[in-house]
């Protein structure tokens, strides 16, 4: 029987969910073990709700993380294994806005995409990343740098969850709704909205609060839980509803490794998962107070095993109260 591409990606939805449900009653597949420690490395941040581990020229990696007070920020992690946020590299002032409220970040390999949850959101700003800037420890472009897509809606509806899938392409979700949008060719973006497509919808059909992608398959947070839209790159057009593989209470932040593993942050836990194969999330970590952003370190990554060093952004305000949230480093 030869499937149309439509009845494929139904096909495929159906599949995954139903061996998600196989392997919650029992079935083969196994989840992922974990044993990691936490460590807090940071407070007084303000809804860091996840960022990027960029590479500087001095070899070392370098956190960048979002805050609702002081915009993109470096953090790096001295000698003794300590950790400093470097207020000098702050980007807050971005496309005509005097301070912007960074949602999860997204990078390419030369473009950092800064999601804006401001009252008067840019929608999405775009800026170079230079890694020999601040002595090798890297830096932000001051003239590679606009905001993407400027006429094309993003910003009506406050972007607030990006990712780069594997086709390059930048995926987005939104706080005002529950569009999952790609924007194709991100880096050389033609100004032709027609590329800027509605590919799928959150689990909850309302917002998607983070993206994740773990091979082909995007992840998403909502509401009611962890969803899946399986083989997203090849959507095309339409938009494919998210199936709630894992209906949970206060699921948020979420991110993967290039391993496939899945990263979700709940209200006080970091659960993992295979997103590619299919598996039953197991704890990593506990003892937050609401995880809403994730971040891997990617040269920590074994290949074939996972959790590397994870960067976890927990906020017990969920971004209400300035200075009260927390960055924690877990380790395997």
């Amino acid at each position: 029987m030869k499937l149309r591409p439509h009845a494929r990606r139904r096909w495929t939805a159906r599949a995954l969910v139903i061996a998600a449900l196989a392997v919650a009653a029992g079935a083969a597949t196994s989840a992922p073990a974990f044993a990691a420690t936490s460590t807090q490395i940071l407070d007084n941040q303000t809804f860091p709700r996840g960022g990027v581990v960029l590479t500087g020229a001095d070899g070392q990696q370098h956190l960048w993380t979002p805050d609702h007070l002081n915009g993109v920020c470096r953090v790096d992690q001295n000698a003794d294994g300590t950790f400093t946020l470097d207020k000098s590299s702050c980007l807050l002032a971005f496309g005509g806005s005097p301070a912007i409220k960074p949602g999860q970040l997204a990078y390419d390999g030369h473009y950092l995409y800064m999601p804006d949850l401001s009252a008067k959101s840019i929608g999405v700003g775009k800026v170079g990343y230079d890694p020999t800037a601040n002595g090798g420890r890297g830096g932000l472009s001051v003239l590679d740098r606009q905001v993407l897509a400027p006429n094309c809606g993003l910003a009506g509806n406050l972007p607030w969850g990006a990712v780069i899938g594997p086709d390059h392409n930048l995926y987005l979700s939104f706080k005002k709704n529950g569009n999952i949008t790609r924007v194709k060719n991100p880096a050389a973006f033609s100004g032709n909205c027609g590329d800027v497509q509605n590919i799928g919808l959150s689990g909850d059909g309302r917002k998607s609060f983070a993206l994740a992608f773990a091979g082909t398959n995007l992840w998403e947070t909502n509401n009611n839980g962890v969803g899946v839209i399986p083989n997203a790159t090849a959507i095309v057009s339409g938009q494919v509803q998210s199936n709630n593989v894992f209906p949970m209470a206060g699921a948020n932040g979420i991110t993967s490794d290039s391993n496939g593993t899945v990263y979700v942050g709940t209200t006080n836990s970091v659960l993992a998962f295979d997103g590619i194969n299919g598996s039953t999330p197991a704890t990593l970590a506990t003892g937050f107070s609401f995880v809403g952003g994730l971040t891997v370190d990617p040269a920590s990554v074994t290949p074939g095993q996972p959790a590397g060093r994870l960067f976890v952004g927990d906020d017990p305000s969920n971004g209400l109260t300035p200075l009260v949230g927390r960055i924690w480093l877990v380790t395997p």
